[in-house]
């Protein structure tokens, strides 16, 4: 069975205190900081969480979000980033935990999840958490979670044998020495350079195909069924409305043909 966030972290009367004490995103977050249980602002981890809650709080407010709302909103924010860091959850188990609480809070079936949220707040909410978290998920991480240090030692069985003398006969001179080394270094440097573009360049078109995955894989099925038949139907709607205005005009070319034939004939 699962459990609603509704009032999980923000009560109702929190929430109204909120909206009607603060007037700036400063006696706002002093609010989230007490309600939310935040250490000092000072505190770099607690001023992470305080900006994070703060951008939630003003979205659901731009957004026109019920008391409800935004109290399942906060809360649903707030177990992603617990489980994230606190689980170490790669990107992908970190996005599936979001669909799966969002899909809990947008559609009605009893006892396992409840229809908080419309299909138009499910667009603008993924919007929001791809655009905010997730964008900066490594971010978050590495801010959060705790650093190991991990030291590698490597032993070599084999003896390693000393590079060859060349002979002297083969020696070249200094400047033809360096020459060939700085000619070897630009030659190195073009590659290293050329290699780093193309992997900024693959980096990316996968991350830019990754947002939009999962974004798609975030809209329901239904909806996009839905969609589909609304787009379906206004099109044919425009081709029908197009090929009655090709035919009107059509008619009217004749009349006026025959009426430009019947003038010459008359003449």
């Amino acid at each position: 069975m699962a459990k609603s966030l509704v009032w999980c972290d923000l009560s109702e009367k929190q929430i109204s205190i909120i909206l009607e004490e603060c007037d700036s995103s400063a006696s706002i977050e002093e609010k989230l900081q007490c309600f939310m249980k935040l250490n000092d602002k000072a505190d770099a981890r607690s001023g992470i969480l305080l900006d994070m809650y703060l951008h939630a709080f003003l979205f659901t407010q731009d957004n026109r979000f019920t008391t409800e709302k935004t109290s399942a909103f906060i809360s649903i924010i707030k177990d992603i980033h617990t489980k994230s860091v606190g689980e170490f959850l790669t990107l992908d188990r970190s996005w599936q935990r979001t669909k799966d609480l969002l899909l809990m809070h947008s559609v009605q079936r009893p006892p396992f999840s409840i229809q908080i949220f419309s299909w138009a707040d499910l667009k603008a909410i993924t919007s929001f958490i791809l655009n905010t978290y997730y964008r900066h998920y490594k971010l978050y991480q590495y801010s959060f979670c705790p650093n190991y240090i991990l030291n590698l030692d490597t032993y070599k069985e084999e003896i390693e044998i000393a590079p060859s003398i060349p002979s002297l006969s083969e020696a070249i001179g200094q400047e033809q020495w360096d020459a060939e080394q700085e000619a070897l270094r630009k030659q190195q440097e073009r590659e290293m350079l050329k290699k780093l573009a193309e992997e900024a360049e693959a980096e990316e078109a996968a991350r830019q195909a990754s947002i939009e995955a999962a974004y798609r894989n975030a809209v329901p099925e239904e909806l996009a069924h839905k969609t589909k038949a609304l787009i379906d139907f206004y099109l044919d709607n425009m081709k029908a409305q197009l090929v009655s205005m090709l035919q009107e005009q059509e008619k009217r070319m004749e009349e006026k043909f025959l009426s430009l034939h019947i003038q010459a004939k008359g003449k």
